[in-house]
């Protein structure tokens, strides 16, 4: 058995291993004896890391939202508003395409928060990146070029745009290449972003 390695490298290995596992035979039905017997551990080994498989569940959806965190958080290249917007949704996208294990066991999985017994520890682990999302919408209505509106219904709309696109690629419904599914994404955004602008900025992207 492979118990070597420092905490943390075997720890990275656990969560790698566990996120597969549970998108594989769902959260249910994967205990900590078959997580590490996949990463080369002994049964005893894996509950100095985790204490249970609550511990791991909950550590798998903060490393997703940790990851998830890192995808927005770009430096700004956009001085217009809507085209920082959109770059940011374009890497919602991008976290689906490269981080698809994640992302699925984040928005997909019906069985990963609803299968935690205690929540508590991780609520409000969605608002950075939502209030990101959230911000920069703002910052568009603020700039005269988004309707104003309810901003927590335009930051969901535009959200669940992203994720159920990034949905759509993972499950084959769409291109398999990711080069053509961003350009599909980023034309599809666009498309959502006018049905918000207001009537004299038709094209939402376009600077005054």
């Amino acid at each position: 058995m492979t118990e070597g390695g420092a905490p943390s490298d075997t720890r990275s290995r656990i969560l790698a291993i566990a996120v597969d596992a549970f998108l594989e035979m769902g959260a249910g039905s994967v205990s900590l004896r078959e997580i590490a017997k996949r990463a080369g551990l002994s049964p005893m080994a894996i509950y100095r890391h985790f204490a249970d498989k609550e511990a791991l569940m909950r550590a798998l959806i903060e490393e997703g939202f940790r990851i998830y965190e890192g995808y927005l958080s770009i430096e700004r290249q956009e001085a217009d508003p809507v085209r920082h917007l959109e770059a940011l949704a374009a890497r919602v996208f991008d976290f689906a395409i490269e981080k698809s294990a994640y992302f699925e066991l984040m928005f997909l999985s019906s069985g990963t928060l609803s299968g935690l017994k205690d929540r508590r520890p991780i609520e409000g682990i969605h608002l950075p990146t939502y209030d990101v999302a959230r911000d920069a919408i703002r910052e568009c209505v603020e700039a005269g070029r988004l309707q104003t509106g309810n901003l927590r219904h335009m930051t969901t709309d535009l959200l669940a745009y992203c994720i159920g696109f990034g949905a759509f690629y993972l499950s084959g419904a769409i291109t398999s290449d990711p080069v053509v599914a961003r350009r599909q994404f980023a034309d599809g955004f666009r498309r959502m972003v006018t049905l918000m602008s207001k009537p004299d900025h038709p094209h939402g992207g376009d600077a005054p």
